[in-house]
């Protein structure tokens, strides 16, 4: 039996530095990566984003955050999930949620 598969999802608009500091800590933990950046976004999230994700979509946010979400989401190939906003913090406990899954014991 294969082991399950974990994505993060993210929507990101000048996050830059919320990203630098999110990413480190999670993405290595990932199978897949999926940020969608705004296209508006005016410091380096794309840059940052490109750096750590495994995809990155920039695309213009059309005052939906549904169909926002919905473009990171249909890239995913994982089995769960984890969908996150710039500014949240990652406890060690997510860290070992995410490590169970992935073993399978969740």
């Amino acid at each position: 039996m294969t082991s399950p598969t974990v994505a993060l999802c993210m929507n990101v608009r000048d996050s830059a530095n919320q990203l630098a500091q999110l990413l480190p800590c999670l993405s290595p933990l990932m199978d897949e990566t999926v940020i969608v950046v705004d296209a508006s976004s005016h410091d380096r999230t794309e840059e940052v984003a490109r750096y750590w994700a495994t995809s990155v979509i920039s695309a213009p946010f059309e005052d939906d955050y549904s169909t926002f979400r919905n473009l990171s989401l249909r890239q995913v190939q994982s089995d769960w999930i984890l969908v996150l906003d710039a500014d949240e913090i990652v406890l060690e406990w997510l860290r070992q949620c995410v490590a169970l899954l992935q073993r399978g014991y969740i």
